[in-house]
This record gives structure tokens, sequence and C-alpha cells, in this order.
């Protein structure tokens, strides 16, 4: 191993050395082009890893999931709950994390929403809510919702076709089960 981190080390001296640009610098042409081929060999790991990003865990689908009491509804197990709510005059669909803090949120009371409806509910105001929301959740990187409404207001024309937008959108509606990791083993 420390043959080949010497070896890795002297052929990126040459590769940079030979790859000096104007400046002084390699450009990345030359680097793709000549360097590349000195460079395949390196299979030095860092011996220390640090995870930056906090929702990796929950993209695995380890993260851990609060159960919450049995007996309270709405469940409690889920890291991104979506959330649709009906007003007199407005519809309002909240993401929130399980921590129960807003994370991404869309009505049809906002300026930039409001002005392409001919109404703040009904059908088209939600099928339009749902295209927004899924847009703006998929720019910051969530693709999983829990989405768990009653039955009654399910079935409504305007939360089925706010799920068919969201689903036609690219989200999905469920999460994926958490994988339970013990003593070396998976479930």
């Amino acid at each position: 191993m420390a043959a080949t981190v010497s070896t890795v080390r002297a052929a990126r001296a040459g590769a940079t050395a030979s790859l000096t640009g104007f400046w002084g610098r390699a450009t990345m042409r030359q680097v793709i082009s000549e360097g590349w081929r000195e460079m395949q060999g390196n299979e030095a790991v860092a011996p220390r890893f640090r995870n930056r990003n906090p929702r990796n865990l929950e993209c695995l689908g380890l993260g851990i999931k609060d159960n919450g009491w049995q007996t309270t509804w709405p469940r409690r197990s889920y890291w991104h709950r979506l959330t649709v709510r009906k007003s007199q005059h407005y519809l309002t669909a909240v993401v929130e994390s399980a921590a129960g803090e807003p994370v991404i949120s869309a009505s049809t009371g906002e300026w930039c929403i409001r002005r392409h409806l001919p109404s703040g509910q009904g059908v088209s105001a939600a099928q339009n809510l749902g295209c927004v929301l899924a847009r703006r959740c998929l720019e910051a990187g969530l693709g999983y919702l829990s989405f768990r409404a009653v039955p009654w207001v399910y079935r409504s024309d305007t939360i089925q076709h706010f799920c068919k937008v969201m689903k036609e959108s690219g989200m999905v509606l469920s999460e994926p089960r958490r994988v339970r990791v013990t003593k070396g083993r998976e479930e």
C-alpha cells in the first residue's frame, strides 16, 4: 500500500510539472487528456472521514425515525411530512421536518402563484400548487415525502389532483422503509 501511495505521489508530481500552463497552472483539458492515465492507480483512502451532509443517512434509509406513541394521529415516524391545508380563500402545502419545523411551503396566496390563477381554491389551483411544490422539493433535494391525510379529506377532488400532479412531477409520496442494522447484519 505504501509503495502504491508513493508511486501515485510521484506520478502526480510528474503530471503537474509537465502540465503547467501559461501561469504555471494546469488547465482542466490538459489534466484530463494527459494526466489522467498516471492517476488511475490512486487507491489510497483517507483514514478519517467526516460526513458533512446531515441528510445522508435519511437518503440511505439508515436515519432514525421518531416512532412516537402508538395512539397518536398522525403518526410521527417520518423524516419529512407533507401537509395540505384548505382555508376559506387559499390552499397551502407545507413540508415539515421530523422536528415539526417547516422546510418548504407553497400557497396559492403567494403573489407569484396567485396572479396565474382564477381563484385560490379548486382543482386548477391544486394542480398548480402541486407542480410548484414538487419543483421546490426537487430543487431542495427532497424526493420522498410522507403524506397521510384523513380519509374524508383525501377523497376530495382537489387533494386527488394535487397528489396526482406531485407524482407526475417526480415526487414519491411515501418514504422508503428504514434499514435496521444490528451487529453487522441488515434486516
